[in-house]
């Protein structure tokens, strides 16, 4: 589809939670090729793997993440902290990528240390990982207290050096409490409309025009779960996807909905599926063992970042306008990261 292609061309995209991590050596210079073909513009990596981490795990993870960004090159990969190396990177043909975190597990109850990882490169950070911290609860937990005191100055802080706040894997009063207490808006980087699929992990309405109202935006996720629960794995396609961007922008209007696709481009070890089984059950896909690609565990129907662009062509089948798809594709996110983030 031409339409589509020169659309997908000119706009900056933004996927804001990728999940191929430096640690296992999956993102190289290959696959920044692999982002560039696909028309990505830029990628959110998770720095540092948000499963167990603590303050020195963190710090291995971030010099891990510079030196992949060095071996990659400054011109083909270069780090994103602010909405103009964003334009830079796009006018230059580069990939962009912002570190981010999905878990405060790290800062080991130190606020100080969000303006550390600040410094550091980190300009998005997510408050829980599925389980409960001492920020709050996540959305895997059997109850949800809401924010703590700790977790409203964690949320304080993050506004203060301009750092934007994510809640998916953030429980459903915590999420509400980081909304109504952050000044600045927030994202679910990839999460999904609950309406639609009834999963933990995908937000209410309630939550969605919160979001909305704050001027926040909401990145929906490729994983099958999260998508469509009434149809076999190997049913579940773009139709799925495309499902929950017409729905959220039916709810609250098509300046509050991204990409968020939650690729996952590696083999499972077999240390991660036991973790994954003991600690985040919930989140187990059918299939899952050692040695299984993450696409094939997740999202089948979209078995690489090459398939970025039939998102655009459903867009265009769906009757988007171009300037609505452009949002959608990344402006939403980028006009975000222009009001939060500081230097």
């Amino acid at each position: 589809m031409e339409k589509a292609r020169e659309i997908h061309a000119k706009a900056i995209v933004i996927n804001a939670l990728e999940s191929s991590h430096a640690e296992r050596g999956e993102f190289n210079e290959k696959y920044a090729s692999t982002l560039k073909d696909a028309g990505v513009t830029v990628s959110n990596v998770t720095v540092p793997y948000p499963i167990e981490v603590f303050l020195r795990d963190a710090i291995n993870s971030v010099a891990l993440w510079y030196s992949t960004l060095n071996k990659i090159g400054q011109d083909k990969c270069v780090l994103a902290t602010s909405a103009d190396d964003i334009r830079k990177a796009k006018r230059d043909g580069k990939v962009a990528i912002i570190f981010g975190t999905q878990n405060v597990k790290h800062i080991e109850d130190d606020t100080q240390m969000l303006g550390v990882f600040h410094k550091l490169g980190v300009r998005i950070c997510q408050l829980t990982y599925q389980t409960r911290n001492s920020v709050g609860n996540g959305c895997g937990e059997r109850a949800d207290s809401g924010l703590s005191m700790f977790g409203v100055r964690v949320v304080e802080e993050l506004n203060r050096i301009g750092s934007v706040i994510s809640l998916s894997h953030v429980g459903p009063k915590t999420s509400m409490d980081a909304i109504e207490t952050s000044k600045d808006p927030v994202i679910f980087s990839h999460s999904n409309a609950h309406a639609l699929c009834d999963n933990i992990r995908n937000i209410s309405d309630e939550h969605i025009k919160a979001t909305a109202e704050k001027g926040g935006v909401i990145g929906i996720n490729i994983l099958n779960q999260c998508l469509n629960t009434k149809k076999a794995t190997d049913a579940v396609g773009l139709e799925d996807y495309l499902n929950h961007i017409d729905y959220i922008v039916k709810l609250v209007g098509v300046k509050h909905v991204g990409l968020g696709l939650d690729f996952r481009d590696y083999l499972f070890s077999k240390e991660e599926v036991e973790r994954f089984k003991r600690l985040y059950p919930e989140l187990v896909p059918k299939g899952l063992k050692e040695g299984v690609h993450g696409s094939k565990s997740w999202n089948p129907w979209f078995d690489s970042m090459l398939k970025t662009p039939v998102i655009t062509e459903g867009l265009v089948s769906r009757g988007y306008s171009d300037s609505d798809i452009v949002k959608i594709l990344g402006g939403n996110f980028l006009g975000l990261f222009e009001r939060v983030w500081k230097d």
